[in-house]
C-alpha cells in the first residue's frame, strides 16, 4: 500500500521470478537510496523514511566490515526484521554487503556441510582459515591493518566463505549483494574464472532458496565480463567523482558559497585509460546481463561514497578531478557539510543531469551514511549523515519532491529496445 505523500509505483513494473527484465531493474535503480545498517542497527524513523519518499532498492541495509561469529549469529534476527519489512512492503529490495576485507576473526566461523558440497569437497569439522583466504604477497596483504586484508579470490578458502557468505543473507531475505571492490579481490584471477564460478554458486542457491528466486548482485566496478561469456553483475554501481569548478578558490561552505562540486571525471577518455578516479557516466561495459538480455550499456546508479571522512591536508580546498576527495571530505561528508538550499539543488541537478549524459544511469539517493561532520566551532568529528525529517539534514522532502515529479528513469539508449 502506497503511503500518504509518497509517489506512486504506478509506473514501476517491480516483479520479477528468477530473472529481472532490463525495465524492472532500471525500476528499482531508479528508486534507489542508501540506508547503511538498516536492518542492523536501523530504526523505525528510517523505516518512515524509507516509505515516505517511495524507495524500492536500499542499498548498504545490512553486511559488516569485519564479518566475524557475532554477526553470522545475529542473521536469524535480521530475518525477523526483513520478514515484518516484507509483510508491509512485498516489493522492497533489501541488500547486504560483502566488502573486500577479512580478518582473523574467520578462524571462529563454522563451515556448513552445503559449503563443502557446493565446491565437492568432503565435509569436515573445522572453522575457515584465514591465512588459506588471504594474499601470500603484496599491499593486499594486511591493506586495512594488521590481520585485516583482501580476500583472494584464487584461493578456494576464501570463495567458500563469501558463498557462505552470500548463501546465510539470502536466507535472511535480502535480495540484493553489493561485493564492494571486486577489482582487488580479483587482481590475479585470470579471464575472472574463478569470479565466474563463484557468481555461479550464489545464483544457482538463490534460485531455490531467495524469495523471488535469484538476488541481485553488484559491485564497484565499470563492468566485467566473466569467463562465460556474460556480464559478472546484474548491475554496476560506483563513487559519483567529481570536481571544484575552474577558478574555485579555498574557502569554507557557506549558505552563500557553498563549495560547488560538477560530476563526470573522466567523460570522453578511452574506457582502457580510465582510472578509480574517473566517473562511470556513458562507461559502463555493455553484453550479456546475466538474465540474459543485451545492452550495449549495463544499468547502473552512482553513490555518494565515504572512505575515511576527510584529509585535514586537503580541508576546504578545491580539488579539479586529480584526486578522489571533494574539498579534502570523501563525497557524502561533503554533501552533509554544504547547506541546506545547496543539497536539494545539487541532487536535483545531478538526477537531471544522469538522465541525460546517460539514460541507463541512475542516483543513488543519500538516506544515511557514516559522514564526517563539522560542529559550529569548525572541529569536525565521524558521525551519521541521515536525510530524515526527524533530527537529521531534512532532505527527505526534496528527494520526496523529485521523485513525486519525475518518472522511473529510462533505461535504454536510442536504439536499444
Amino acid at each position: 500500500m502506497v503511503s500518504e505523500g509518497r509517489p506512486s509505483d504506478r509506473e514501476i513494473d517491480l516483479g520479477f521470478d528468477r530473472t529481472i527484465s532490463k525495465g524492472t531493474l532500471c525500476g528499482y535503480l531508479s528508486r534507489a537510496m542508501v540506508v547503511s545498517g538498516l536492518i542492523t542497527c536501523g530504526g523505525e524513523d528510517d523505516l518512515r523514511m524509507v516509505r515516505s519518499t517511495g524507495a524500492r532498492y536500499i542499498a548498504r541495509a545490512g553486511g559488516t566490515w569485519v564479518p566475524d561469529k557475532a554477526y553470522m549469529l545475529s542473521l536469524p534476527r535480521q530475518k525477523e526484521t526483513i520478514a515484518a519489512i516484507h509483510e508491509r512492503d512485498h516489493d522492497m529490495i533489501l541488500e547486504a554487503c560483502i566488502f573486500e576485507n577479512v580478518g582473523r576473526a574467520v578462524n571462529d566461523i563454522a563451515i556448513p556441510e552445503h559449503v563443502f558440497a557446493a565446491f565437492g569437497l568432503p565435509a569436515e569439522d573445522r572453522c575457515y582459515s584465514y591465512g588459506r583466504m588471504v594474499f601470500r604477497f603484496g599491499p593486499n596483504r594486511d591493506r586495512f591493518g594488521p590481520g585485516m586484508s583482501v580476500p583472494d579470490m584464487r584461493r578456494m578458502e576464501a570463495r567458500m566463505f563469501f558463498y557462505h557468505l552470500a548463501c546465510e543473507h539470502i536466507d535472511a531475505g535480502y535480495e540484493g549483494l553489493h561485493l564492494g571492490q571486486v577489482h582487488l579481490m580479483g587482481a590475479r584471477d585470470r579471464r575472472w574464472t574463478r569470479w565466474t564460478d563463484l557468481l555461479r554458486k550464489v545464483r544457482s542457491y538463490a534460485r531455490d532458496h531467495a524469495r523471488r528466486g535469484m538476488v541481485l548482485v553488484n559491485a564497484h566496478t565499470f563492468g566485467i565480463t566473466g569467463a562465460d561469456g556474460r556480464l559478472l553483475f546484474d548491475f554496476h554501481s560506483f563513487p559519483v567523482r567529481g570536481r571544484a569548478p575552474e577558478g574555485s578558490v579555498p574557502h569554507p561552505p557557506t549558505e552563500s558559497e557553498p563549495q560547488e562540486i560538477v560530476p563526470g571525471v573522466g567523460l570522453g577518455k578511452d574506457r582502457r585509460d580510465l582510472t578509480y578516479r574517473d566517473s562511470i557516466f556513458t562507461h559502463s561495459l555493455g553484453g550479456t546481463a546475466p538474465s540474459g538480455w543485451e545492452c550495449d550499456s549495463l544499468p547502473y546508479f552512482v553513490e555518494l561514497d565515504n572512505w575515511n571522512g576527510f584529509d585535514p591536508r586537503l580541508l576546504d580546498r578545491p580539488s579539479f578531478g586529480e584526486e578522489i576527495s571533494w574539498w579534502g571530505f570523501d563525497e557524502i561528508s561533503w554533501f552533509a557539510n554544504q547547506p541546506g538550499a545547496y543539497r536539494a539543488w545539487w541532487l536535483e541537478n545531478l538526477h537531471e543531469w544522469i538522465q541525460e549524459i546517460d539514460p541507463v544511469g541512475h542516483l543513488e539517493m543519500p538516506g544515511r551514511r557514516t559522514a564526517a561532520l563539522r560542529r559550529p566551532d569548525g572541529s569536525i568529528h565521524q558521525g551519521m549523515y541521515s536525510a530524515s525529517i526527524n533530527g537529521g539534514f531534512g532532505d527527505e522532502d526534496a528527494i520526496r519532491r523529485l521523485w513525486s515529479r519525475t518518472p522511473p528513469g529510462r533505461c535504454s539508449r536510442s536504439g536499444e529496445a
